[in-house]
């Protein structure tokens, strides 16, 4: 028989250090990751005051490697501004949300847990 190893979500592209998380793919996966001090991307702080850009198609994770988590997708600005989460389910780390960067255009994210939402946990 042949043996399968069946992976369930994207821990074989990212790895967790002493609390960052880092792409085990560098330049083909993206790591995301938020914090109680801001995101950083692959390790380093990022500004998210203004969108974040990123290649159409070339995969995202927002990965948190430890804590209760989750992601939404806002509607629109107004439900990103507003923090206007529907699921509320919290995850527990490490885990990670593949965001669709198929489609193009600005894509609206948001923790949906307690008020991490409001304390930063969001990025366009």
């Amino acid at each position: 028989s042949d043996d399968q190893m069946i992976v369930f979500g994207h821990n074989d592209h990212y790895q967790c250090e002493r609390g960052r998380a880092y792409s085990r793919l560098p330049g083909q996966v993206s790591i995301l990751q938020p914090s109680s001090f801001g995101w950083s991307l692959e390790g380093q702080y990022l500004d998210t005051s203004r969108p974040f850009n990123h290649m159409q198609g070339k995969l995202l994770l927002i990965v948190w490697c430890s804590r209760h988590s989750n992601m939404n997708e806002f509607q629109s600005k107004d439900d990103f501004d507003s923090c206007k989460v529907f699921d509320k389910s919290p995850r527990e780390g490490p885990i990670s949300y593949a965001v669709n960067t198929a489609r193009p255009g600005l894509i609206y994210l948001g923790s949906g847990v307690d008020n991490q939402c409001r304390t930063g946990w969001k990025i366009a």
